[in-house]
């Protein structure tokens, strides 16, 4: 990778983070479980005290309010604005 692809990338790693750090806990929880330390929907589900199909259905919304923040972030940073 050149420097740009290279920063480009540590840009995407903290509008990541920065998208975690902005929702409620437990959507920025189970989204780390499943995607970052690779765990089963039914692991998060035991950990969070949930029923399977509790689990999935938070997923889902974590999932929808993390593509939302995210287009958010982006979309303000391509058009300057805060």
């Amino acid at each position: 990778q050149g420097p740009e692809a290279r920063l480009e990338s540590k840009e995407v790693a903290r509008l990541v983070q920065v998208t975690l750090d902005n929702l409620p806990t437990s959507y920025a929880t189970a989204l780390e479980w499943k995607y970052i330390h690779g765990l089963p929907v039914k692991e998060i589900a035991a950990r969070l005290q949930l029923g399977l199909k509790a689990a999935e259905s938070l997923l889902g919304r974590a999932r929808a309010a993390f593509r939302d923040g995210f287009s958010a972030l982006t979309g303000a940073q391509r058009t300057g604005t805060p």
